[in-house]
């Protein structure tokens, strides 16, 4: 059974950034959503390198990210994202 994926919003570089580990850690994939993309790809390479699933992505791309998640979660992960 696949993890649900865990989508942040408002991620920093305190709380937010530190829920992703979390939920990271136990698995599951983690969408990341702030107005600095390039904070978010900052923060999801550092993840990357610990081995985690991560994504960021900026307010305007937020319709696009829900779409892309829900594909990607059906297509990649096998399992519905749950809002």
């Amino acid at each position: 059974m696949s993890l649900g994926t865990a989508v942040i919003v408002g991620v920093g570089p305190g709380l937010g950034l530190e829920l992703a580990r979390i939920f990271g850690n136990a698995g599951h994939p983690v969408a990341m959503l702030a107005r600095d993309k390039a904070k978010l790809d900052t923060f999801a390479k550092e993840l990357a390198l610990t081995g985690l699933d991560a994504r960021g992505y900026e307010p305007a791309e937020i319709a696009e990210a829900y779409l892309e998640l829900d594909n990607q979660a059906e297509t990649e992960w096998q399992h519905e994202l749950v809002y």
